[in-house]
């Protein structure tokens, strides 16, 4: 098996073009060479981009180490190897073909650090090519069908994107995510209404693949962003696994179940019914009546055993979702930085409930141990510690299942 790379010679290394195309050659199978010419004018821009640089490099000494003006992607091919964990250039880890890897670092030793780029994985082409040539050219590529030699154009997205299917068909090669309110939200968006809300891996990674605009950075921990579609700022709710808006486990398992609609991810209907019940009760002071409808027509569907109930009823909703939350095991979480929006007396029925009590324990001893675990002997203290409370009854071993 054989692995496609691109590989960069930036405009000041092609006074070695000849000699590296060797090498290249030497160590892989170069499938095509094409030249690209950015738009001067915006070159430090493409180039802050392409790389996904942090606001406190200095792009304009980058610049000028590789050389301002048209540079070579080659697509090339090596054998299939088993990756291998390494130390980038920029301090970074990452999983490399140990063969292109190799290659890249040898040539840098010879030539200058800052003359070439490669992509060292699959996650790295994909992510490269798409926002050099876009997905229609990472087809192309694909099917061994690239035509043109030369390309006049900056990078995908540096001015924007076209239009939002443009924008997720872009996403769906690059990062793992799932809209949140389904695909009619789209709909109420393009017409000025509200903001899209996105669940993913990793938020900073989102941004910058969306060259968005953060509304505030704070340790790049907030949510918002906006984002430029066909000539308009379109806002962005971005939450990212971990950060237990819904619970780290179930946002886990919502990612693991998502479904592709056209060219967007959306929500299984169960996790639909179910996140949005969890938004109107719990992250809303008070009961949005504008989703009524759509959470009566999800649960008529019978995705999971419901119980009698009133839709309409609030707090038989919140026994439908203690009752859901306590059969997969998701916990409820203190989000510090909804605080102000959380209701707080729902919140209250919820822990008061005598199931997720009972799970809030399991809970709490679970994290009580986990931090133990992390200090020095604290594994073994632990388990002494808890077999003598077990032992003599003081601690019941059903905790512990």
């Amino acid at each position: 098996m054989r692995s496609k790379h691109l590989f960069i010679i930036w405009n000041s290394g092609l006074t070695f073009k000849e000699e590296i195309e060797n090498h290249l050659s030497q160590k892989s199978r170069i499938v095509k060479s094409v030249t690209v010419q950015w738009d001067e004018s915006f070159f430090l821009e493409n180039l802050y981009y392409f790389y996904r640089w942090s606001p406190d490099v200095n792009v304009v000494s980058e610049a000028r180490l590789r050389g301002i003006g048209e540079f070579v992607v080659y697509i090339i091919e090596v054998n299939d190897v088993e990756e291998r964990w390494v130390k980038t250039s920029s301090g970074k880890l990452t999983k490399a073909n140990m063969l292109i890897f190799d290659l890249k670092s040898s040539l840098r030793k010879s030539y200058g650090l800052k003359l070439f780029h490669s992509s060292v994985n699959k996650v790295e082409f994909i992510r490269d090519y798409t926002t050099l040539f876009g997905v229609d050219g990472f087809i192309e590529v694909s099917n061994d069908s690239i035509v043109k030699d030369r390309y006049n154009f900056n990078c995908k997205g540096l001015n924007g994107w076209d239009s939002l299917d443009e924008l997720f068909t872009f996403l769906n090669y690059n990062i793992t995510y799932v809209l949140l309110r389904g695909k009619n939200s789209l709909d109420e968006v393009s017409k000025g209404n509200g903001d899209i809300d996105i669940l993913t891996t990793n938020r900073l990674e989102f941004f910058k693949l969306c060259n968005a605009n953060w509304r505030k950075i704070r340790r790049t921990s907030s949510p918002s962003c906006t984002i430029l579609i066909a000539n308009e700022e379109i806002t962005f709710d971005v939450i990212e696994v971990g950060d237990n808006y819904f619970g780290r486990e179930w946002e886990q398992v919502i990612l693991n179940k998502r479904t592709l609609d056209g060219n967007v991810f959306i929500l299984d209907k169960e996790n639909a019914f179910f996140t949005l019940l969890y938004h109107c009760l719990i992250n809303k002071m008070n009961f949005p009546l504008k989703y009524l409808s759509e959470l009566q027509l999800l649960s008529s569907l019978n995705l999971y055993n419901f119980k009698n109930f009133d839709i309409s009823n609030e707090k038989d909703l919140l026994d439908v979702l203690g009752e859901y939350m306590f059969h997969y095991n998701y916990f409820f979480y203190y989000n510090r930085k909804r605080s102000k929006t959380q209701n707080r007396s729902n919140i209250k029925h919820l822990k008061v409930n005598t199931k997720m009590k009972e799970l809030i324990r399991r809970r709490r001893i679970s994290n009580f141990i986990s931090y133990f675990e992390k200090v020095p002997l604290g594994y073994f203290i632990m388990k002494g510690l808890l077999t003598l409370l077990i032992r003599y009854r003081l601690l019941p071993n059903k905790y512990f299942h």
